[in-house]
C-alpha cells in the first residue's frame, strides 16, 4: 500500500457512490432486465460498505441495460432501499440512450450537492470509472475544497480491459470513453484497486489494493455434492473462455460428466444449442444468488475457463475466485497474473492453452479424493483471511 491521505483527525461524513442494490430491488429489477444483474459488482461493493463497520450515507445508481435492448424500462424515479448495512437512496434517470448518462451525472450532483451543504468536509467513496460518476464529481470538486475522493477501480477501460472490435461502432465509443475516464480518474485524491499492476497506468494517487470481499451468502454445507460435475457461473462472454468450455467438455467422453452453466449474454445462443446437442450439458440461464449458492455446494468443480491471455488479465482479479472457495468445492482456473500467489494453495490450476489441455485439467480434479481432507482448510481460511473487516483493514492506512 502506498502513503497514507493526509485528512484531518476530525471524523469527517462517509458517502459511497455506486451501483449497489439490496434483495428487495434485485428481485424487482430482474423483472424489467433483459442482459442479468451485476452480481459480483453488488457484491464488492455491499462488502465494501460493511467492511467499514460504521455508519455511511449510501447512494446508488441502479445497473440497467439502456431501453430498449437491455432493459423494458424507460424510466427510474427516486426510491430508497433497506440492506443490513442501512438505507440505500436510489438516484432516479431517464434510461435512453443520449438522456442516460447525461441525468445521472445531474441526479449525482445534486444528492452530492444536497448533503455536502450541511456536512463541511467529506469523503466520498466511488465505485468505479463511470463517465456520468466522474464529470459530476469534477464539477463538485470545483466548488467544495474540502472533499476529498477515494475512486474504486474494479477495471481498466481501453487497451488495459477487454475492448470490442476497433471496426465496430460500439469498439469506437470504448476507446474514445477510455481516454476520457483515465482523464478524469485524476480527480480521485487516492484509490482502491483490485491489483497492485493497476497503479501502473493511474495517475499517482496513495491507493490500497482490496481483491475483493466475502459475498453475503450463506452455504449449505451439508449438501451432498455430485461427483463429476462441473458448474460455471457468471457472464457467458467469449472473453472469459465459456466456448473453450464447450470445447473442452466435449473432448470428455465419459458419460457420467454433467457441465452446469448459469449466466446470461455474450455466446448465450451457443451455450442454448450445446445443450440441445449433448444431454450432459444443462443450461439454467440467469439465477437468483440463492439458487446459485445451492448449486456451487452440489457440484464437484467450480471452474472459471478465462486463461491468463490478453494484456487485461495483469489489472483484473476474477472475483468469482472468493465465491468458488467459500462454497467449498474445488476450484479449477489458469494462474491468471492477477490472483494473489496465496489462493494457489486451494486452487486446482489448468497448464496449456488448448481445450484439450482444458479436459485434462477437469479430468485430473475429478479424481482428486483427497479433496475432502482439505475441504474445511479451504473454507476455514478464505472465511478467517478475506472476511469484510479484514479486508477493509488495508483502507485504514489511507484514509486516518
Amino acid at each position: 500500500m502506498a502513503c497514507a491521505l493526509g485528512f484531518s483527525n476530525k471524523l469527517m461524513k462517509e458517502i459511497f457512490l455506486g451501483f449497489a442494490f439490496d434483495e428487495q430491488k434485485a428481485a424487482e429489477l430482474l423483472k424489467y432486465s433483459r442482459v442479468g444483474l451485476q452480481t459480483a459488482a453488488n457484491q464488492y461493493q455491499m462488502g465494501f460498505i460493511s467492511g467499514l463497520a460504521r455508519e455511511i450515507t449510501v447512494l446508488s445508481v441502479l445497473p440497467v441495460g439502456a431501453f430498449p435492448r437491455g432493459n423494458s424500462r424507460i424510466c427510474f424515479g427516486e426510491s430508497r432501499g433497506a440492506s443490513a448495512f442501512g438505507e440505500i437512496r436510489y438516484l432516479p434517470f431517464v434510461n435512453l440512450l443520449g438522456l442516460k448518462d447525461a441525468t445521472q451525472a445531474r441526479s449525482v450532483y445534486r444528492a452530492l450537492r444536497e448533503l455536502l451543504d450541511k456536512s463541511g468536509e467529506c469523503i466520498i467513496y466511488v465505485y468505479s470509472l463511470y463517465l456520468p460518476f466522474l464529470s459530476a464529481l469534477r464539477r463538485l470538486k470545483r466548488e467544495f475544497r474540502g472533499v476529498k475522493i477515494c475512486l474504486i477501480v474494479p477495471d481498466l477501460p481501453g487497451k488495459y480491459g477487454i475492448l470490442r472490435s476497433a471496426l465496430s461502432l460500439g469498439g469506437i465509443r470504448d476507446r474514445v470513453e477510455a481516454k476520457r475516464k483515465m482523464k478524469l480518474a485524476s480527480v480521485a485524491d487516492s484509490f482502491v484497486l483490485l491489483t497492485e499492476t493497476m497503479a501502473e497506468v493511474l495517475p499517482k494517487r496513495p491507493y490500497a489494493v482490496i481483491e475483493g470481499f466475502l459475498p453475503q451468502q450463506e452455504f449449505d454445507y451439508s449438501n451432498k455434492r455430485e461427483p463429476k460435475t462441473i458448474l460455471y457461473t457468471g457472464s457467458l462472454n467469449a472473453a472469459f473462455g465459456v466456448d473453450k468450455l464447450l470445447d473442452a467438455f466435449a473432448k470428455i467422453t465419459d458419460p457420467d460428466f454433467r457441465l452446469w452453466i448459469c449466466g446470461a449474454g455474450g455466446i448465450q445462443s451457443t451455450v442454448e444449442e450445446c445443450a440441445k446437442k449433448d444431454s450432459r450439458i444443462s443450461y439454467f440461464g440467469f439465477l437468483p444468488k440463492k439458487e446459485i449458492a445451492e448449486l456451487q455446494t452440489r457440484c464437484d468443480i467450480l471452474i472459471n475457463p478465462r486463461s491468463a491471455d490478453g494484456e487485461y488479465t495483469r489489472y483484473s482479479f476474477p472475483s468469482k475466485t472468493m465465491e468458488y472457495l467459500l462454497s467449498g468445492s474445488k476450484v479449477l482456473m489458469y494462474r491468471l497474473p492477477g490472483v494473489p500467489e496465496e489462493y494457489f494453495k486451494y486452487i486446482y490450476t489448468i497448464s496449456g492453452s488448448s481445450a484439450d489441455d482444458m479436459a485434462a485439467a477437469i479430468t485430473a480434479a475429478a479424481k482428486d479424493e483427497g479433496f475432502d481432507t482439505r475441504r474445511g482448510e479451504q473454507i476455514e481460511w478464505i472465511k478467517r483471511e478475506k472476511n469484510n473487516v479484514a479486508q477493509m483493514k488495508k483502507l485504514t492506512e489511507l484514509i486516518k
